[in-house]
Formats: C-alpha cells, structure tokens, sequence
C-alpha cells in the first residue's frame, strides 16, 4: 500500500507541474494580450472603476 501511495504522490507531484507549467505560460500570453490591447486602444476607452467588471 505505501508503495502505490507514493507512486500516486509521484504522479500527482508531475501532474501539479505540469498545470503549472500551462499556467505560467497562459498567463504570460495574457498578459501579452493585455499590453497589445492596451496599446491598440485610446486611454479614454478603459471604463470607470465602479467594482463592476468592464462588458467585452
């Protein structure tokens, strides 16, 4: 039983590095994404703060 436990352990740890691995690299295309979009738009265009999420 201890053995299968740390082979589960094993796979998990792999897979938890490989999600986070996706992740970085996500959110480096967002973040990509997100200076292009502000580039591309006027400052006037960003909507107010008000708590509320802007509508895309």
């Amino acid at each position: 039983a201890d053995k299968l436990a740390a082979e589960k352990k094993k796979a998990a740890a792999k897979k938890q590095a490989a999600g986070k691995k996706v992740t970085a690299s996500k959110a480096k295309l967002k973040a990509k994404t997100k200076a292009a979009a502000k580039k591309a738009k006027p400052k006037k265009a960003t909507p107010k703060k008000t708590g509320k999420k802007a509508a895309t």
